[in-house]
């Protein structure tokens, strides 16, 4: 008789279990995709008081390529002129009012594949009197 027991009191236990196991799945939310949110940074450099080019750069390569660029004027803030950077993340903006009171800004991105969403972050380079660095 109390082999009866002890096989009534597993039995119970283990269909309790069973039931609390799939309680917590089923509250559980179903993971479908993720946000990832990746830096960018932006720098500039003057070249003959004309030409301004600069790099768009991040962890993630497609922050990289094809972000929009748009170089303003501090004084009054106001957008002097625009370019896409190329898949390497080198942009230029030719202008015709030479100066020196500028930066860029590249805009904020949003990549959304599969479920996964992928945020670049806008990034704004230093002002062009300070080149952040050189480079080819």
């Amino acid at each position: 008789m109390v082999r009866g027991r002890l096989r009534t009191t597993l039995a119970g236990s283990a269909t309790a279990i069973a039931l609390a196991l799939a309680v917590s799945l089923a509250l559980t939310p179903v993971a479908g995709g993720h946000v990832a949110k990746f830096k960018t940074k932006v720098t500039i450099r003057n070249v003959d008081n004309v030409e301004y080019r600069g790099k768009v750069s991040s962890r993630k390569r497609p922050c990289i390529r094809r972000r929009a660029i748009s170089l303003y004027r501090n004084e009054p803030r106001e957008v002097i002129g625009t370019d896409k950077s190329d898949r390497k993340g080198r942009w230029l903006v030719e202008l015709l009012i030479p100066g020196d009171d500028y930066y860029a800004r590249a805009a904020r991105r949003v990549i959304t594949r599969s479920g996964h969403r992928h945020v670049c972050r806008a990034g704004r380079s230093p002002d062009s009197a300070y080149p952040a660095r050189v480079f080819r």
